[in-house]
């Protein structure tokens, strides 16, 4: 019920049947200092019907969630811990605070704050990652890892790498201050209306096909595109905003064969005059350094 506290005492709760956590907004539950694992047997969140395994409105205390084959839903918590998913399970982790990680298989991750030391979300197998703030700490590696995934509408910043995806949907998505904003170790990726400012390499792209349009790319410090030497394919980088309509200002800032012949193409040409209105605005707040 809710207002209740669990003192889990660093045992775990398993669950083979239904377990049903429902605070309210003024009444929170309380889990402490465990784990609780929903088995394959555990009943999966059913919309429709209202029924199933949930947890919502509770917080979570140096509590993590494991969720094996199932799919229940885990919404409005303030969760420090981390919640993994097996591959076959699909569930809804939604609206939560997470100082955490998500680690997801073919479930969806929507509307929730994550701060992170090491990854945000690592998702594996047509995971929707969508509306997510993501924010990586003093050793932040990656905020998105996925594959295979819908990745559209998050803000990350802080981290060795923001978004590191293949064969993904990659779009509206504001990223800013990560060393690689956008990293694809293979190819299939769409990477279309996009905010990519403030990295030190913006795109750093490998194997496989590529096609880059309507993406804000500028004021990376070291290149907009860096093409690799494992990239094996011309990636298509057409009606982009660079910062400037000066082809030789923007041909500076990508590393391809316009300056190392050994490298693949990239074709920029034509590109957008001005900002796309279409990807995330520049939030002046996040761009500022914070005192420290």
């Amino acid at each position: 019920e809710a207002g209740v506290t669990v003192n889990l005492n660093g045992y775990y709760l398993q669950v083979n049947g239904t377990l049903i956590a429902r605070g309210s907004s003024a009444d929170k539950i309380n889990l402490n200092d465990g784990s609780i694992v929903f088995t394959s047997v555990s009943n999966s969140w059913n919309e429709q019907m209202s029924s199933g395994c949930i947890i919502e409105n509770a917080v979570l205390g140096d509590t993590e969630i494991n969720i094996n084959n199932t799919s229940p839903k885990i919404n409005g918590n303030n969760i420090t811990g981390s919640i993994d998913v097996d591959y076959e399970g699909s569930p809804v982790i939604s609206n939560n605070i997470i100082t955490g990680r998500i680690s997801i298989g073919r479930g969806s991750a929507i509307n929730n704050t994550i701060i992170c030391e090491y990854y945000g979300i690592d998702a594996d197998g047509s995971a929707i990652i969508l509306n997510n703030t993501i924010i990586g700490g003093n050793k932040g590696r990656i905020g998105i890892s996925a594959d295979d995934a819908y990745i559209s509408g998050n803000v990350v910043y802080g981290f060795e790498t923001g978004i590191k995806a293949s064969w993904s949907q990659i779009e509206r998505n504001l990223v800013c201050n990560n060393y690689f904003g956008i990293d694809t170790d293979w190819g299939g990726n769409v990477i279309q209306n996009n905010t990519i400012i403030n990295n030190s390499e913006g795109l750093y792209l490998g194997a496989g096909s590529q096609t880059i349009t309507y993406n804000n790319i500028l004021n990376n410090s070291k290149h907009s595109i860096y093409m690799n030497s494992y990239a094996t394919s011309n990636a298509t980088a057409t009606y982009n905003w660079w910062g400037t309509t000066d082809i030789q200002s923007i041909s500076k800032t990508i590393q391809s064969d316009w300056n190392d012949f050994n490298l693949v193409t990239v074709n920029f040409v034509p590109f957008l005059t001005e900002l796309n209105s279409e990807a995330p605005a520049i939030p002046t707040d996040i761009l500022k350094p914070t005192p420290t």
